[in-house]
């Protein structure tokens, strides 16, 4: 989430040029801003490039946000 919609969407391009994940830009209010990624498929690639070290710093929210949809995804696959 972002007010910057031209940030995310820099963003969103390396990630589709350096991945090969397409995600999405959504408008949630005038300021506000969400790039998402829907496919379960790509959970896991894109997460183990964010969370590529437990030891480097991170925001703990997200990364419990992100881990408890990455061991869903698992689960179902």
């Amino acid at each position: 989430t972002c007010s910057n919609r031209e940030f995310l969407k820099t963003i969103q391009n390396t990630i589709l040029k350096k991945l090969s994940i397409a995600g999405n830009i959504y408008k949630e209010n005038d300021k506000k801003f969400k790039l998402m990624y829907f496919r379960k498929s790509d959970i896991p690639k894109l997460l183990s490039k964010i969370y590529y070290d437990p030891t480097s710093i991170m925001l703990l929210r997200k990364y419990n946000i992100y881990a408890k949809c990455y061991l869903k995804c698992s689960k179902a696959s």
